[in-house]
């Protein structure tokens, strides 16, 4: 059985073909990766699965199939909190709760208790329907909010905030929320990690990895693809072609297809030659009949289709000039911040040459700042940022303000540097600007084509210190891979601000990680900050108390004060814990005894005993009340907690 069958489905924009005709099933709990160039027609695959017509052919969906695609556009107008607008994906757990509520109340009615048949019909949907309930998750429906909205970056006293106030980016994280929590049997995720940071992305590897639904995500990421998808789709030339296993195992399969494709389009093309070389020659003479039968034979033969075109690659080097000594940067007691905020106080750092550092950190948290701050573009509030000699700098700021939106892709170039047309031409070829491309104004410009151009411009003079902000966002997976090919060639300095998890793990030498004010250095690179991060997870909550403890003994605050009040608060989640588990172990004996007793009315012969039936009933609801009960108290011990 399939979810969704794709039969000779075609998109068109205007006259121009974007996707198909493709003929392709989804099977329950699907994992597919979704890849192809920037414009290749992906957004347009997904809008069909989720219920767009299309052109041409047709997309069959499995009767009752639940489909939810992620939106890129959020409109206002939500009347609620954030946490409103996620618990609106589990409305028809409201409705199924609301259908159990009734159904309890008719159990209690005498004139139902004194019908056998009525009862046992009513206990019996009942029964039913409180396992949906349960197996949804009906009784943890406001902690999964909770812990989703968390997982995606979001503080507690965010939750109450109203959502149309939020900005863009809360807003999309608010969106993925809400689509997974809706446990649809398929999600369409287009670009989920958009707007998060790297903890956010691990934490969304995680839901997917252990969620039940199936879904097709669209995304950049290459480790998220690898870690979380079976099989892949990639939309070639309009074609959607089928790969099993994760993205590295499709480029592996892609490789060896086009291998066999041309193989098999020469072979095909040296017997065509052949045979026409043959009846060229013979037609007239006195092999006409062997001729014929060979032009016959040339007029059946099904010809072999070309190789694919393969993907258009960029190409660059990153120039780094002459070098600097070996202190390229020092942070001495700095402090940083935008008017009368704070960002950094009493900053200490030291960059050496050749030193290749990646800064991750959550959204917000300053990693833009540093940078700033090494260019120049942002002057300390104390302290001194301290350059080497010899250091010629060069900075890509990633809200691209050095493009003028009036001025054309060749402009830009030749704007930035005095060269001849043809080389500027050619140069920006490199960066996959050719033919008519480089007449495009830059405010015509995809995000995608923006970062490529304000990469070439950057490249086209050489730097021994390049700073690079989120230099991979609005990149394709190809561009992505072409630039850490070309830094890997770099012999300068380099400094980035990421959450390109595989642009951290094989650039970077060190990772500083960015947080609260503070700036932790991992020497060991990535898998060290990894295994940090994991570690912190695990200790959430005494990590946070003993940081809290530390930084107010480190500012000649009452340490005293501070360790009691963590005592005390460790205390307090002690007693929380023994009490959640208190009461999972009572929830566990209500519920065998609420099964024992629908088991029984479920019995006909129980109701030859009309006291014991209600009895029985009564029991049934003052357990299920209880329960209720219970369930309120765990979720709210286990967010205090939390």
């Amino acid at each position: 059985m399939s979810l969704i069958r794709l039969i000779g489905a075609t998109r068109y924009y205007g006259a121009d073909l974007i996707v198909g005709p493709t003929t392709l099933q989804i099977h329950p709990q699907a994992r597919i990766g979704l890849i192809g160039p920037n414009g290749s027609g992906k957004s347009s695959l997904l809008k069909m699965l989720a219920g767009a017509a299309p052109d041409e052919g047709s997309v069959v969906v499995a009767k009752g199939a639940r489909i939810e695609l992620l939106r890129q556009e959020i409109p206002f107008g939500f009347a609620g909190t954030l946490f409103d607008f996620a618990r609106s994906s589990l409305a028809h757990l409201d409705a199924l709760e609301e259908r159990l509520r009734t159904l309890e109340t008719q159990m209690g009615d005498p004139a139902v208790q004194s019908d056998a048949d009525r009862l046992a019909d009513v206990m019996s949907t009942y029964s039913l329907e409180m396992a949906r309930f349960e197996q949804a998750g009906g009784y943890e429906r406001d902690a999964r909010v909770r812990g989703a909205l968390f997982g995606l970056g979001f503080s507690a006293d965010q939750l109450d905030q109203p959502f149309d106030t939020l900005s863009g980016g809360q807003r999309s994280r608010a969106e993925l929320a809400r689509v997974l929590l809706t446990g649809a049997d398929l999600m369409l995720l287009d670009e989920p990690t958009n707007h998060l940071d790297l903890e956010s992305t691990e934490w969304l590897q995680s839901f997917l990895q252990r969620g039940s639904g199936g879904y097709v995500v669209v995304s950049h990421d290459r480790v998220l693809l690898d870690q979380v998808t079976e099989e892949t789709w990639e939309i070639e030339d309009a074609a959607v072609i089928a790969y099993p296993g994760n993205y590295t195992a499709s480029r592996q399969q892609a490789s060896m297809r086009r291998e066999r494709m041309a193989k098999v389009f020469e072979e095909d093309q040296r017997e065509r030659e052949k045979l026409e070389a043959y009846i060229r020659k013979y037609k007239a003479g006195n092999r006409a009949t062997q001729a014929k039968s060979r032009e016959k034979r040339l007029a059946r033969m099904e010809e072999a289709p070309p190789p694919p075109t393969e993907p258009r690659k960029a190409r660059f080097s990153v120039p780094s000039g002459p070098r600097s000594e070996k202190r390229v940067c020092t942070f001495e007691n700095v402090t940083l911040g935008y008017g009368a905020h704070e960002i950094f106080r009493g900053l200490t750092l030291e960059i050496e040459r050749g030193n290749r550092i990646g800064i991750a950190g959550p959204n917000g948290s300053g990693k833009s700042t540093i940078l700033k701050a090494i260019s120049e573009e942002l002057e300390p509030i104390q302290g001194v940022v301290d350059i080497g000699r010899g250091v010629s700098l060069r900075y890509f700021s990633q809200h691209r303000d050095d493009l003028d939106p009036q001025k054309t892709v060749l402009d830009e170039a030749l704007d930035e540097k005095r060269q001849q047309v043809g080389e500027a031409r050619s140069f920006l070829a490199r960066f996959l600007f050719r033919g008519d491309d480089v007449y495009k104004q830059v405010s015509m410009l995809s995000g995608g084509e923006k970062s490529r151009l304000a990469l070439a411009k950057l490249l086209l003079h050489g730097g021994n210190l390049l700073l690079l902000d989120e230099p991979t966002n609005h990149l394709d997976i190809g561009m992505r891979e072409a630039l850490e090919e070309a830094l890997s060639g770099y012999d300068g300095t380099l400094l980035f601000v990421t959450h390109d998890r595989s642009l951290l793990e094989r650039m970077a030498r060190t990772v500083w990680w960015v947080e609260d004010g503070q700036v932790t250095s991992f020497t060991d690179g990535y898998a060290a900050l990894v295994a940090w991060l994991a570690e912190r997870r695990e200790a959430a909550g005494k990590a946070t108390e003993s940081a809290a403890t530390r930084r107010t003994d480190e500012r000649g605050g009452s340490a005293p004060k501070a360790r009691d009040a963590a005592r005390k608060r460790e205390s307090e989640a002690k007693k929380a814990l023994e009490r959640i588990a208190s009461i999972e172990q009572e929830i566990e004996l209500l519920a065998e005894k609420k099964l024992e007793i629908e088991e029984a009315l479920a019995d006909p012969s129980t109701y030859e005993d009309q006291g014991r039936v209600e009895g029985l009933s009564k029991e049934h609801a003052e357990i299920t009340a209880k329960l209720e009960r219970l369930e309120t108290e765990w979720s709210e011990l286990a967010e205090a907690v939390e």
